[in-house]
C-alpha cells in the first residue's frame, strides 16, 4: 500500500501521465517486456483551418477528421508499414545513411566527407560555411567554424588535421624541405587516418551508419513488398510471430488466416552477410533491390572496418495499430492509437497526413 501510495504520487509529477494500476509483481519488468505504445497526438495546420469563418474552420477540420479516422480503421485491419523513421536517417540533416553507405562501399574517406562535410541546405549558414571550407580542404578554416552543436565532426576533424601534420612531416623529413614549403594538396592521408577519425565518435554512433543504411534498405524492401499486398501472405513469404519467431510448416491458407489476425507479420530483411532471402516473387524483389545498389551480402562484412559489419536480420514488415480513432477539436484533429514496441508513430501519421512527419 505504501509503495503503491508513492508511485500515485508521481502522477501529478510527470506530464500528461496516468497510472492506471499499480500491483506486485514476481519478476522485475524490463524495458523489452511492455507490449506497446499508446499515443494522443493532435494534428494542426489543416487545409482550411486558417479561414477567418468559423464554420468553414469547423468543417474543414471535421472533413479532416472524418478522412483520419477512415484511415486509422483501415490500418486496424491491414496493418500499418513498419517503415524506419525519419529519426533513424537524421534531421535536419538527413546523411546518416549515406555514411553508412560509403562505409559498405569500404571508402572510409568519402564516409568522412560525408560526415564532417557535405553542406546541407537544411542546415544553418554556419554549418554550411564550416562543412564547405573542409570539402575545399581547409580543414582548419573548418575547425574554426564549427558551432557548438558540432562536437562530433569537430572530434574527428581534430584527428584529420593531426593526421595530416604527421603525413606532412613525414614528406617534408623525406624530402629535405620545412614543413610548411609542403603542398597540402599533395598529402593524401591513408585508410588508417580516416579509420581513426571515425573511431573518434562514440561506439554507438559509429554502428549507427551502417544501421541506417541497413533501414534504408529495409524501407525500400517494405516500400515494394506492400505494393504487393500488405494484408497478404504470399507464397515464399518469410513470417515471424509477435516474439519474433519464425513460423513454419503451415498450408498458405492456414498462413493468410494468422496474417489477417495479426498472429503472425511478414518480414523484410535488414540486409546483412548472413541474412535469409524469401523465397518465390518476394525474395527475388528483396535481391533485385540490393543488386540495384550495386551491393551484395559480403559487403555488410564491411572488411576496412569489420567491428562496424552486420550479419542482418528479417524484420516485420508491417505492424499492428489498434484502438485507433480521430475526432475533431478547437485546436485540430485528435489522432489516438495503440502501436506494437518498436514500431515508429510517425508511420502511421505518414499514412493519415499522406506526407512525411519528422
Amino acid at each position: 500500500e505504501e509503495q503503491f501510495n508513492q508511485v500515485k504520487a508521481l502522477e501529478g509529477t510527470i506530464h500528461n501521465t496516468e497510472f492506471l494500476k499499480v500491483e506486485r509483481g514476481r519478476k522485475k519488468l524490463r524495458m523489452c517486456q511492455r507490449v506497446g505504445n499508446k499515443f494522443r497526438i493532435l494534428v494542426k495546420d489543416i487545409d482550411g483551418m486558417d479561414s477567418e469563418d468559423e464554420e468553414t474552420r469547423r468543417l474543414a477540420i471535421e472533413d479532416a477528421a472524418q478522412r483520419a479516422d477512415a484511415i486509422l480503421k483501415t490500418l486496424e485491419k491491414t496493418g500499418v508499414p513498419n517503415y524506419f523513421g525519419w529519426q533513424r536517417f537524421g534531421k535536419p540533416r538527413t546523411n546518416t545513411h549515406l555514411v553508412g553507405e560509403a562505409l559498405i562501399q569500404n571508402d572510409l574517406k568519402e564516409a568522412v566527407r560525408r560526415y564532417i562535410g557535405n553542406p546541407s541546405p537544411e542546415e544553418g549558414e554556419e554549418a554550411r560555411a564550416a562543412r564547405q571550407a573542409y570539402d575545399d580542404g581547409d580543414w582548419e578554416k573548418s575547425l574554426e567554424l564549427m558551432h557548438p552543436g558540432m562536437r562530433y565532426e569537430k572530434m574527428m576533424l581534430k584527428v584529420l588535421i593531426k593526421e595530416e601534420k604527421r603525413a606532412i612531416r613525414k614528406i617534408a623529413e623525406k624530402e629535405g624541405i620545412e614543413p610548411e614549403e609542403v603542398d597540402k594538396s599533395q598529402v593524401e592521408l591513408s585508410d588508417k587516418a580516416y579509420k581513426n577519425a571515425i573511431h573518434a565518435l562514440p561506439k554507438p554512433l559509429q554502428r549507427m551508419f551502417v544501421h541506417a543504411y541497413q533501414s534504408f534498405l529495409f524501407n525500400a524492401a517494405v516500400s515494394e513488398r506492400v505494393a504487393m499486398g500488405m494484408d497478404k501472405y504470399i507464397e515464399g513469404d518469410i513470417v515471424i510471430d509477435k516474439e519474433e519467431r519464425i513460423v513454419r510448416d503451415k498450408t498458405n491458407e492456414e498462413f493468410q488466416e494468422m496474417v489477417s489476425s495479426f498472429e503472425i507479420n511478414q518480414t523484410c530483411p535488414l540486409y546483412g552477410t548472413k541474412v535469409p532471402f524469401a523465397g518465390g516473387e518476394v525474395g527475388k524483389m528483396e535481391e533485385e533491390i540490393l543488386n540495384s545498389y550495386g551491393l551484395t551480402k559480403a559487403d555488410f562484412e564491411v572488411p576496412k572496418m569489420p567491428r562496424l559489419g552486420s550479419h542482418g536480420l528479417r524484420r516485420a514488415m508491417r505492424f499492428q495499430v489498434w484502438d485507433a480513432s480521430a475526432k475533431a477539436t478547437e485546436d485540430g484533429v485528435m489522432c489516438e492509437f495503440s502501436i506494437d514496441k518498436g514500431s515508429y508513430a510517425t508511420a502511421v501519421l505518414r499514412e493519415v497526413m499522406k506526407k512525411d512527419v519528422y
